[in-house]
């Protein structure tokens, strides 16, 4: 019986990150049978009881506080100087037979924020990986980057002993440039051409849907640019009779419901609960995965991306004309995209996908 450690999960509290540890373990288990051992790191360990994996959380999150949050960083920068990292939370992985990462883009550093808890949360992660870690170890489909804060080269230093990089989007292929990167697709997008053959039984109706599933999140913008975006999406989906917005996001610091209190739209929802009793809707997702697990269930979906995987996904599926940029709205293009949508029989939307 083989042993695997699945580093870099999330929480299925954000629907998105618990469809890809998912997807990751429906693929472990083909690649290695049903009998493997898999244990899961993860950010939030209750969350993902229901894989009946035995689950650890990350360093940061075993004991999360300053001082931990200062430890890693520290033990971050003597794995870079003497090329040691030491954990006593991993070191029961160091003779595991193959280690994974799950898929996402989680590896950003757009600003000294986000570069810090990418690092303490993630990039730990992998420093013990590259120090500690004999064995295989496969990084599933990623988008890596932007890089502002720390350059290509910094995380090329962690991950450079993988055995393959699975990037899902042409821009982090081409930025890092490594002998052992692999561009492919990201693995809902894999799952979705799967299921492509599996239409809905009202897959040639012609009758235009009703209903529009909203996903939002946080624009990480300031308050007034949000109101501008969100009076352009708004203006977007008059062509719709019932609007609907939903969760897909119920994570500390990433909480949809938080945003849509903020700003003060009433949320229906979860996604999934929405994707259910509105079959036929029509979904306009911020969130990638949002229209992704909407198109799974056989929603047309446009998704409305604010970095660079979500170009990549749909470039990747055929369905580039589906996907726009998040901070460049034009409501009257859009408004009629989305009529076009909603008219759209679902076999001839999916019919697009290569």
């Amino acid at each position: 019986m083989e042993r695997i450690v699945l580093f870099n999960c999330y929480s299925s509290s954000n629907s998105g990150d618990g469809l890809l540890v998912d997807l990751a373990l429906e693929y472990i288990r083909k690649k290695h049978g049903h009998d493997a051992k898999i244990s899961i790191v993860a950010s939030d360990v209750d969350s993902f009881e229901y894989t009946a994996c035995d689950v650890i959380p990350n360093e940061y999150f075993k004991n999360p506080s300053l001082w931990m949050a200062i430890v890693i960083i520290f033990k971050i920068l003597v794995s870079i100087i003497f090329g040691t990292y030491k954990s006593s939370l991993y070191s029961r992985f160091s003779s595991y037979d193959f280690a994974y990462s799950v898929g996402g883009g989680y590896l950003r550093f757009g600003s000294v924020v986000e570069g810090i808890k990418t690092s303490i949360i993630h990039l730990s992660q992998l420093a013990w990986i590259k120090s500690n870690f004999t064995n295989e170890h496969i990084m599933l489909a990623q988008s890596i980057g932007p890089f502002r804060f720390l350059p290509a080269f910094g995380v090329k230093f962690f991950i450079k002993k993988a055995k393959y990089i699975v990037l899902r989007d042409d821009r982090s292929f081409n930025q890092l440039s490594m002998a052992n990167a692999v561009r492919s697709e990201d693995m809902a997008v894999a799952k979705l051409k799967e299921n492509i053959k599996c239409l809905p039984s009202n897959s040639n109706s012609t009758s235009s849907s009703d209903h529009c599933i909203v996903v939002l999140r946080d624009f990480r913008r300031g308050v007034e640019e949000t109101r501008s975006i969100l009076a352009s999406i708004f203006d977007s989906v008059k062509c719709f009779d019932n609007i609907h917005y939903a969760v897909q996001s119920k994570v500390n610091g990433n909480d949809d419901q938080v945003f849509y209190e903020n700003y003060g739209i009433n949320s229906d929802g979860s996604l999934k609960d929405l994707l259910e009793i509105y079959p036929d809707a029509v979904v306009l997702s911020v969130r990638l995965h949002g229209a992704l697990e909407a198109m799974i269930c056989g929603h047309k979906s446009y998704h409305l991306s604010y970095e660079r995987k979500g170009f990549g996904a749909f470039e990747d599926l055929g369905l580039g004309m589906f996907v726009g940029n998040l901070y460049d709205i034009d409501p009257i293009e859009l408004g009629g995209l989305l009529s076009s949508l909603k008219a759209m029989p679902v076999n001839e939307y999916f019919s697009n996908v290569k």
